[in-house]
């Protein structure tokens, strides 16, 4: 049986604080239907804490479900 793999990383760019773990509010999701067809989807947080982060997860939640529901 093949094993087909997708990984990905965010990359901080922000100043080194005692808050840098905190900052990062993107989200991604990917998904791999085969070799040759799969889709990702990154979204920003567009600012700092809980609310940022819920915020781009939901909407890569919403965009994984429309992409998927579509292929």
């Amino acid at each position: 049986q093949a094993c087909h793999q997708i990984g990905g990383a965010f990359v901080n760019n922000y100043p080194c604080t005692n808050l840098t773990a905190q900052i990062n509010c993107d989200a991604f999701h990917a998904r791999l239907y085969s070799k040759k067809c799969g889709f990702s989807i990154v979204a920003d947080g567009c600012g700092w804490g809980n609310l940022a982060r819920q915020a781009a997860q939901r909407a890569v939640a919403a965009a994984a479900d429309y992409i998927h529901s579509r292929l």
